[in-house]
């Protein structure tokens, strides 16, 4: 518009405003608060700043009547400030690799392009030029609007995007649903399941416990047989009671009474096991009476399982304490019944499974005790039958403790003091087992060493009834204790667990087997465990035989039976006999420890005083180690294995030599010529001069 300026600036004024929308499309298109927050701030100041550039643009174009020369400067010093701005902006942009930013810095180059060839147009440096302000804006357009079709292509995928992962939401949602559904019925079928086999385990067990009472003596039998019922029984019910609880069928049943009496009853229901255990055992209460409203038989229960566990997981000489108190919480009374022992602990990371149905702690085969994983989740879900909560705090290697909270009320008008005394007597399923003697001292019988190591008191009991009359019983609890004895007296079999504290069975066979002083003897392993995967890991580290519990009377009798006659066989195989040719090593298929012995005999025939002491110190082995180990091996003491040695190199010397009868005997290593023909006489049913001439 050469002929009228006004219609000119109408065009010109609305330079800075498309500066500004600009800025707002780069901040918009490349969602710059997220991708670059700080250059998002800069140009959003920058934007803001057009605003009085644009009214001051305005004002003075007016004032200059729309003078080129005047008017110009203001959008210039915009440009001005602008196109560093870019310059610098560009580069960072270009860092963030991000792929509409490419489009960004192309479109943004041809514009700063297009307004340095304007500038220089407005300074006059030369008159016309192919590239300004207006071709600038042209490409970056272009370039934009390829930017906005490819943002837009992107926006498609992702929303598409978006709705296959809604629609897989959806769908695993359904599957959820189903799978829930499932486990519910799975779940009910399992309660179901379990009903009806503890039902039907009580059927036998019921006959068992009556026929039992119908037996006359064999009181140690019966009592055996009773004990384990009842524990049995007990385990049946905790499933019931699992599964009515978790099937909201457990009904509580409430007596208003005074629970510290009967707290106090069941603590010291327990004072004669952990007496046999060594450990002391105290009840404390703050309350010397407490009237409330509660079921005995669940409180029962949950005491039972919680100092029962105590017990079980409490070493020698340690304490457990029951104090009982009554408390407030949230303008609520409770009974609070703790129950702290000094046993192994609990590790952090699993206290908050203890609580699960079938968890342990330990399921490894040397944990300590036996258990089902049953206890603890009962005890959890009978306290929320009556209101009630349980909390613990443990500590590895320093010990548990559990604390109860019951809540107390007297809602029950009729009170039932007598119950407790009553059902105190009747209901408590407490079942202590009686001791069995570890009596370790070997007895004066020709009957063969057997070596028990296992800590379950009741199997030990039985094993001990049908063995004691044909062995000579030693009694180990746990593993390590196990090696120490087999150690210390040699015996000539062992029977032993596979799941045992400390050391399980498999450790105590390959402790044994990889020593030279009880290598021989033979193992037996018993365990619960009834895989081939089992047995092979049983076999693999050295086991001679493996029983599967609950085994079989007569099969564990002939198991040792045929390995004390193998040991039999091995006596007759290795035992020295007189045809045999003397040598360095003495038979080719001896074994390796009577080949170490022969060596370290013929080693000391200048010595007529190396005897069964020098023998064992040699081999680092006491005196008994070496009889026991000799013994079983070929049933040949020490004494006799070194004369056996040494008359057998006189046989040679007779055969192979001149040498005098007395030169033989004193280099054979006998005192005089006269003991030495007596023993010969005795060996060989010869004197040694008619033995060097037949």
């Amino acid at each position: 518009f050469p002929n009228d300026p006004k219609f000119a600036y109408c065009f010109n004024i609305i330079i800075i405003p498309g500066f500004m929308v600009y800025l707002g499309f780069i901040r918009s298109f490349l969602n710059l608060d997220i991708l670059m927050p700080k250059w998002d701030k800069i140009l959003k100041y920058f934007f803001w700043l057009g605003i009085p550039f644009t009214v001051i643009h305005v004002i003075v174009t007016i004032l200059s009547n729309y003078s080129y020369g005047i008017a110009d400067y203001i959008p210039i010093s915009y440009i001005v400030f602008f196109l560093p701005l870019l310059t610098f902006f560009l580069y960072p942009l270009y860092r963030t690799n991000d792929v509409k930013g490419k489009f960004i810095i192309v479109g943004t180059l041809m514009l700063l392009v297009g307004i340095f060839f304007n500038i220089l147009l407005w300074a006059e440096v030369f008159d016309q030029t192919l590239l300004d302000l207006k071709v600038g804006f042209i490409l970056e357009i272009l370039i934009f609007s390829i930017g906005l079709a490819y943002r837009d292509q992107e926006n498609i995928k992702a929303k598409e995007q978006a709705d296959f992962q809604l629609v897989k939401t959806q769908l695993l949602h359904v599957q959820e649903q189903a799978e829930i559904g499932r486990l519910k019925e799975m779940d009910n079928i399992k309660s179901k399941l379990y009903t009806n086999i503890t039902h039907e385990f009580r059927t036998p067990l019921t006959v068992i416990m009556g026929m039992n009472e119908n037996i006359t003596g064999h009181i140690q039998e019966k009592n055996l047989i009773r004990r384990n019922s009842k524990n049995l029984l007990r385990l049946i019910n905790q499933l019931l009671d699992l599964s009515k609880a978790e099937s909201s069928n457990l009904k509580v049943v409430k007596i208003n009474g005074d629970i510290v009496s009967f707290i106090q009853y069941l603590t010291e229901s327990f004072y004669s096991m952990a007496s046999d255990k060594g450990i002391k055992l105290t009840f404390y209460t703050e309350e010397e009476t407490l009237i409330m409203d509660y079921d005995e038989t669940l409180v029962q229960h949950i005491f039972y399982n919680l100092l029962s566990n105590a017990i079980k997981f409490t070493e020698e000489n340690g304490k457990i304490v029951c104090h009982l108190c009554a408390v407030e919480i949230d303008d609520m009374e409770f009974i609070k019944i703790k129950i702290q022992d000094t046993g192994i602990g609990i590790p952090e990371e699993v206290l908050p499974h203890i609580f699960d149905r079938f968890y342990q702690v330990d399921n490894s085969s040397t944990r300590r005790g036996e258990g089902t994983g049953i206890g603890l989740a009962l005890v959890m879900e009978l306290l929320q039958l009556m209101n009630g909560k349980i909390d613990v705090v443990s500590k590895l290697g320093k010990g548990t403790e559990f604390v109860v909270f019951l809540p107390i009320e007297n809602d029950i008008k009729t009170k039932k003091e007598s119950a407790s005394k009553i059902n105190m007597k009747q209901n408590i399923p407490i079942s202590l087992p009686i001791l069995p003697s570890e009596n370790n001292a070997l007895h004066e019988t020709n009957h063969p060493i057997l070596l028990i190591i296992e800590d379950n008191k009741d199997v030990i009991e039985y094993i001990e009834s049908i063995l004691q009359k044909n062995y000579n019983i030693c009694i180990s609890r746990n593993g390590q204790l196990g090696i120490d004895k087999a150690i210390e007296i040699i015996p000539d079999i062992i029977l032993s667990d596979v799941m045992m504290p400390i050391k399980d069975g498999y450790e105590v066979c390959d402790t044994l087997k990889k020593d030279e002083r009880t290598s021989h003897i033979p193992i037996i392993l018993l365990t619960a465990k009834a895989t081939l995967q089992d047995r092979l890991e049983g076999l693999k580290y050295g086991a001679d035989a493996f029983l599967t519990k609950p085994f079989n009377k007569e099969e564990l009798l002939v198991r040792l039976k045929k390995l004390t006659e193998l040991r039999k066989e091995l006596h007759a195989r290795y035992a020295e006999r007189p045809e045999v040719p003397f040598s360095l090593e003495g038979q080719k298929d001896a074994l390796p420890f009577t080949q170490k012995l022969r060596r370290i005999v013929i080693d000391h025939f200048d010595d007529p005083d190396f005897g069964v002491s020098d023998l064992g110190n040699n081999i680092h082995m006491s005196d008994m180690q070496v009889y026991r180990k000799l013994k079983a091996l070929t049933d040949q003491t020490p004494s006799s294995f070194i004369r056996s040695v040494r008359l057998q190199k006189a046989t040679l010397l007779l055969k192979e030599t001149d040498l005098s009868i007395s030169d033989i005997a004193y280099s054979t290593g006998f005192n005089t010529p006269n003991y030495f023909s007596r023993i010969f006489n005795q060996r060989f049913k010869m004197s040694p001069s008619e033995y060097r001439h037949k």
